[in-house]
């Protein structure tokens, strides 16, 4: 379930990068093209607009030259600078249609026709030899009034181009502005996205490293109540045997009255087994069964020397001799009574394997209150841990027991247990032997 969303958000994640990346590859395209085009129009009605006035100009200059030097290149000069004129003004009509179109467009044509039907009669008179009154028709008030009207109309044009030139400009700039606002809010969502993946992408990659540690854990519980439960299944067999024989004992008795002594051993043996067995499901208890609660300590150290009974006389150890107890007997402690039974289980297991092989052997078990904390603790009469072995000896799978011997995952288990209670499993450096401390909250 978790690995199928993991690949929708990556899909999720490449997706909408994709898209967003093509997005702004081609909004920015169309950007880039809009913006020569736009530039491009610009100069071409700028470069227009200079011509119109300048071959205007030229055509007037070359009218009254021809008019007073008498000169037929001067009319030749003018026709060619008619055609130029009349391509830039085609060029402005292209580009801007509406700026020929203004109000005095149409006057200014007529003067433009009438200015020319003049300054061909100047030219003819020219060609005739006549300058004089080729001069008096450019000099004539006529010629000056529809020049006027021209010049006035070509002032209007002018007005009119510009004002189309610094709108096509306005057109640019607010395209170069909306596309930049739009990529500035494309790559915000798109920083929205990623970030909002990654922090799911992590969340879901915590919660997988937290289920495969929880999973781990349950898996190391279960080896270690099954530790626990192949002693058991050990110390029963031996009340099941003097059952057993003493079963077979009353089966060829004669007088049952004799035989009292192999009753009282049978019922003894069934206490043992039922006590074996109560402890053994109070061990696997969890959930609401193993609740908070007020326990005494020595219930607790009784069960947990009795799973770790074998473990002990394999070391050798006495539980009358060996374990000493240092808290009052009525000490009491608030705690889930199973949960703390398996970590002194481990501590007490692990403290018979370190002793022994030691001449001087024994374990002790302390608990009392300082602050708002209780403290379990379980000594032995080792010479301490080294300080290269106690950094990591609370890690997952580290052992410093022989191969076949130890797991590595007891202390580990313990240490995760304790936490989850909201107390602290720690080695006590400073002290002289080896001493592992229980420290929970009193919750009084």
């Amino acid at each position: 379930m978790m690995r199928n969303r993991s690949q929708f958000l990556f899909f999720l994640l490449f997706t909408s990068t994709f898209v967003f990346c093509l997005i702004i590859f081609f909004g920015s395209r169309r950007a880039l093209i809009e913006s020569v085009e736009n530039t491009k129009k610009i100069t071409q009605l700028q470069e227009a607009k200079s011509n119109i006035v300048y071959y205007d100009e030229v055509l007037t200059m070359s009218a009254r030259m021809a008019a007073y030097t008498g000169s037929r290149k001067w009319i030749e000069r003018y026709y060619l600078v008619v055609e130029k004129l009349d391509k830039a003004i085609d060029v402005a009509k292209k580009l801007a249609p509406s700026s020929i179109s203004y109000k005095g467009a149409e006057v200014t044509e007529i003067a433009n026709q009438e200015l020319i039907k003049l300054e061909e009669l100047s030219f003819n008179l020219v060609k005739e030899n006549q300058q004089l009154k080729a001069q008096g028709v450019l000099l004539s008030s006529e010629y000056d009034r529809q020049k006027e009207i021209y010049s006035q109309g070509m002032k209007e044009l002018d007005v009119e181009l510009e004002k189309e030139i610094f709108k096509l400009q306005q057109t640019a700039d607010y395209n170069i502005n909306l596309t930049s606002s739009l990529f500035l809010i494309l790559i915000l969502i798109l920083i929205l996205i990623w970030w909002f993946v990654v922090k799911k992408l992590v969340i879901l990659q915590r919660t997988l490293s937290l289920q495969k540690e929880r999973e781990f854990e349950q898996a190391t519980e279960m080896a270690l109540l099954g530790e626990i439960a192949a002693g058991i299944g050990h110390d029963i067999r031996s009340p099941i045997a003097v059952i057993v024989a003493n079963l077979n004992i009353l089966k060829n008795a004669e007088k049952q009255e004799r035989h009292s002594k192999s009753i009282e051993s049978i019922e003894n043996s069934l206490k043992t087994m039922n006590s074996m067995i109560g402890n053994l499901l109070s061990l696997a208890r969890n959930g609401e069964e193993d609740k908070v609660r007020l326990e005494f300590l020595e219930k607790i150290v009784q069960e947990a020397l009795s799973f770790s009974a074998k473990r002990l006389r394999l070391a050798t150890l006495d539980i009358e001799k060996d374990i000493v107890k240092k808290y009052p007997e009525d000490f009491q402690i608030i705690c889930p009574k199973a949960k703390l039974t398996q970590v002194l289980i481990n501590l007490i297991q692990n403290a018979a394997d370190a002793v022994s092989d030691l001449e001087e052997k024994w374990i002790e078990i302390d608990g009392f209150i300082e602050g708002n904390f209780y403290f379990v603790s379980v000594t032995d009469s080792g010479n301490g841990i080294s300080e290269d072995v106690a950094e990591k000896i609370f890690r997952p799978q580290y052992t410093t027991k022989e191969e076949g011997k130890g797991t590595g995952l007891g202390l580990s288990l313990s240490y995760k247990m304790v936490q989850r209670l909201g107390g602290e499993l720690f080695l006590d450096k400073n002290y002289g032997h080896t001493r592992f401390v229980i420290k929970l909250p009193n919750h009084h």
